[in-house]
């Protein structure tokens, strides 16, 4: 039977092989801004560490309800490296389907954009698991996406 390459594998490899090359495209303002894959991968290893200081670990899972960005795309990559279980949700989904999913799912830890964190946070505390709560830019009651690169800048870790 043959062995296919696994996703983090995959990842890997176009990191080396391509470094240089643009990895995706992200807007600030008024201008387009390109990640190369060499960055992708900085991104993906800091997100991981911190996921990982954090307890991560494999079996885990850790839910995401955010929009198609590359923040989304790092902490999947960094889920998937600690082999833990990344849950995926549209934040356009009901909010009752929202919470059958959490409940059913019980991560460990959520990646949710700004715009849901008031539902996520409310729902969390109505339940019997607790869930430590990710969002997309800086409030003044959580941890974001900048702080997990902040935190594992100083010891990236590779899958």
């Amino acid at each position: 039977m043959k062995n296919y390459p696994s996703v983090i594998e995959r990842q890997q490899e176009s990191v080396k092989k391509y470094a240089k090359r643009p990895f995706c495209s992200v807007q600030k303002s008024e201008q387009v801004e390109w990640v190369t894959y060499e960055e992708f991968g900085k991104l993906v290893n800091q997100v991981r560490r911190s996921l990982h200081d954090m307890g991560v670990s494999e079996g885990d899972r850790v839910a995401v309800i955010a929009p198609n960005t590359l923040e989304w795309v790092v902490f999947a990559y960094a889920v998937y490296g600690l082999q833990a279980t990344l849950v995926t949700m549209f934040l356009k989904q009901r909010q009752e389907e929202l919470e059958f999913i959490l409940n059913h799912t019980q991560p460990t830890i959520i990646f949710a954009d700004n715009s849901i964190y008031s539902f996520i946070s409310s729902h969390t505390q109505k339940t019997s698991f607790s869930a430590k709560i990710i969002t997309s830019r800086k409030t003044d009651e959580t941890l974001c996406f900048q702080d997990l690169l902040d935190q594992g800048a100083s010891d990236p870790m590779e899958a």
